[in-house]
């Protein structure tokens, strides 16, 4: 009876030896699946991050393009206001045929732009 019940024992424990190494070798398996998806993910977001990068630095020149051309575009308002201010000038002191050409060609000007 004691050599049975050993070689029950024996038996018990070689199953449960082999049943761990299979636990083993399926998390070995995992932990590689893992690894994978973890190299994946970062590819993604290192990519995700150039992409960032890149639409910061669009944003930023779409930015300073639109500054320039709202500066410009005061700059233009600012020019045309003292253009009229000189042509108001010039009617003052009757010289009303000088100053309805440069009227129409500021009209024309304005037309064309």
């Amino acid at each position: 009876m004691n050599r049975r019940y050993l070689e029950e024992q024996t038996a018990d424990r070689e199953l449960e030896r082999d049943e761990f190494h299979r636990n083993m070798e399926d998390m070995q398996v995992q932990l590689e699946d893992l690894r994978r998806d973890k190299e994946r993910l970062d590819d993604i977001i290192s990519n995700q991050k150039l992409e960032m990068d890149d639409y910061d630095i669009r944003l930023k020149e779409a930015t300073e393009n639109e500054q320039e051309l709202l500066g410009r575009s005061e700059q233009d308002k600012d020019e045309l206001k003292s253009t009229i201010d000189k042509v108001r000038l010039l009617l003052l002191r009757n010289n009303a045929a000088f100053c309805t050409r440069i009227i129409i060609y500021i009209i024309l000007a304005l037309r064309v732009s």
